[in-house]
């Protein structure tokens, strides 16, 4: 869908553009490659700045014979900050993708909300990895503002004690300007001064 693929487009370009260490599932299509997609285009039209942001495609065997790589492997060798890890399991993939400062869930299948519920079970375990970093949740009104929103069905059964450290947003700007905004106040950071 071009709206949810517009939204993952604008993070990758936008990260890009603030110079992040962008990571992303990896796969060419869909949400995953519009993002990879968007943090090329930045990249390749502002040469000047490329060294301020990489791309990580993190994925799995299975999923690069199915979705293929966003990134041309060829290309990997000349460009130097763009590249690409290949996890054994999902165990490893998610410890790879949450090694980031903040989590941004945009719209996705099941394999989107595995990546959800996993962040929220290592909360729940106090794992390290996940320990002061939020997750922002992009909730899509893809049918108007009035209609059921893309995550509402699965907001609805999530204890607010669960809720900790997850922030849900309408559209990929307001996830974006989260994101910067932990990025220069550093959320774990701000929230120990409290």
């Amino acid at each position: 869908n071009p709206l949810y693929t517009k939204s993952a487009y604008h993070i990758g370009y936008e990260g890009a553009r603030a110079g992040m260490h962008v990571r992303s599932g990896g796969g060419r299509y869909g949400i995953m490659g519009a993002v990879s997609q968007g943090m090329m285009d930045y990249q390749d039209s502002h040469l000047s700045q490329t060294e301020r942001s990489h791309l990580s495609a993190i994925q799995m065997p299975r999923t690069v014979q199915f979705e293929g790589l966003a990134l041309d492997l060829n290309a990997l060798h000349e460009g130097g900050n763009r590249y690409v890890a290949i996890e054994p399991g999902m165990d490893s993939r998610m410890q790879n993708l949450f090694r980031s400062d903040v989590m941004i869930a945009d719209a996705g299948g099941l394999g989107t909300l595995e990546e959800i519920y996993y962040f929220i079970a290592l909360k729940q375990q106090g794992h390290p990895v996940v320990q002061n970093k939020p997750l922002v949740i992009i909730n899509h009104a893809h049918l108007g503002k009035d209609a059921l929103r893309l995550y509402d069905p699965l907001l609805a059964v999530l204890p607010e004690r669960d809720r900790k450290d997850i922030f849900v947003v309408p559209d990929a700007a307001a996830a974006m300007e989260l994101a910067l905004k932990f990025q220069r106040g550093g959320y774990g950071l701000e929230k120990e001064q409290k």
